[in-house]
């Protein structure tokens, strides 16, 4: 079999996977399940991804390459810091919104998610994602928008504190496991107000 047709039946497998993982979630979903849905035999599914937790490594590197992405362009295409920092937010809560039943990076993992291979892709993002936001908090403090702050250590801060904010509603006030257009709605708000007050925090007057 050529690469290209291996290849492209590695992602026909990975669309498959990703889709019942959306919305059933990891640990509810089985090997054979995913090659029922691609009418390949258990075999021929473990010749492309040799145990699930091979193919949850590849599905999650999917979806955060794919995040990265689409946060990149939201800042590429702001007019200004804050609708920069809100565009994000929609990018966040649509990623949260669409793959919650996976929970990446929310503090809940099974033992494929768990995997040191995952972690590592976490950690990347996180890297990536810092990286990215200092650059442009530089950009706009080049602009004198933005006062003389560490751009790193700023960065750092707003990223952790998006994160916070989504656990805190889901895990400790409402302790939702069904995500509901009100929670999002919620974490929308509240998440908005929030950087309302950072950007005034760090805007020159």
């Amino acid at each position: 079999m050529s690469v290209s047709a291996t290849d492209q039946k590695q992602e026909q497998i990975i669309e498959a996977a990703l889709k019942r993982f959306a919305h059933f979630g990891v640990a509810k979903t089985t090997m054979s399940e995913i090659a029922d849905d691609l009418s390949l035999s258990k075999a021929s599914l473990y010749y492309y991804f040799p145990d699930k937790t091979a193919l949850v490594l590849a599905v999650g590197e999917n979806i955060l390459s794919v995040f990265l992405d689409e946060q990149s362009k939201a800042l590429t295409n702001a007019r200004s810091f804050e609708e920069g920092i809100n565009a994000i937010i929609e990018v966040r809560i649509c990623f949260g919104r669409k793959y919650f039943m996976m929970h990446i990076g929310d503090g809940q993992s099974d033992v494929n998610t768990a995997d040191p291979k995952f972690k590592t892709a976490l950690d990347h993002l996180k890297r990536t994602e810092l990286d990215m936001m200092a650059a442009y908090i530089r950009k706009y403090q080049k602009e004198k928008v933005l006062k003389d702050v560490d751009a790193k250590e700023t960065a750092e801060v707003l990223l952790d504190v998006l994160v916070g904010l989504w656990i805190a509603e889901i895990h400790v006030h409402q302790k939702s496991f069904v995500p509901t257009d009100e929670l999002f709605e919620r974490i929308r708000m509240k998440t908005k107000r929030m950087v309302s007050i950072f950007c005034d925090g760090i805007k020159r007057n």
